[in-house]
């Protein structure tokens, strides 16, 4: 590929991806003459919505060996596509070497996604006890995760507890009682 601005090529590389050609955007990104981080995070993003969760992964470990650091984002993406792999120490991993190997402070949404990681992969108690533990204020949107998981486990416990913590932050969420109903139905 000839050289090519660096903010031209993420733009088309972006564009392919977004279509959902993810064949031609990686074709792209592996001729660019010159990446930067937005190229990678495209990519990432690009394998993340795409549902191809293991080549996100693989492709933060290639960043690494091109000395490209990740940025939270980076982090954010493929833990997003961890958590649809049910991958939790993956994703335990993946939170802890934000802060030791990068100096990265893990934002609210990446305690997020690690919250849906661990309900979704039936690990609730851990979820909740991230969700006490979290250096940020909680709200609505962690204990609706763990709801949400509580319908597939089958665990009315923590399904009125979650409802319980939903309710008390947002207390005009209609969903947490049909997700809590669900819950019980399901049981």
């Amino acid at each position: 590929m000839p050289a090519v601005n660096v903010v031209a090529s993420n733009a088309m590389l972006y564009a392919y991806a977004e279509a959902g050609n993810l064949r031609i955007a990686r074709r792209m990104f592996d001729e660019m003459d010159e990446r930067d981080l937005v190229s990678w995070n495209a990519m990432l993003s690009a394998y993340a919505q795409a549902g191809d969760l293991h080549e996100a992964s693989r492709l933060l470990d290639r960043m690494k060996e091109w000395n490209t650091r990740p940025d939270d984002v980076s982090f954010l993406l493929v833990l997003h596509a961890t958590g649809h792999l049910g991958e939790v120490s993956r994703g335990l991993s993946l939170l802890a070497s934000m802060s030791s190997d990068y100096g990265l402070t893990p934002r609210k949404l990446h305690y997020s996604c690690m919250v849906d990681l661990l309900a979704r992969s039936g690990y609730l108690s851990d979820a909740q006890a991230l969700i006490d533990s979290m250096p940020y204020v909680e709200d609505a949107m962690e204990w609706t995760c763990l709801l949400a998981a509580c319908k597939g486990h089958k665990d009315v416990h923590f399904g009125a507890l979650a409802a319980k913590r939903v309710l008390s932050l947002k207390p005009s969420n209609p969903g947490a009682y049909v997700m809590l109903a669900n819950v019980y139905r399901k049981s």
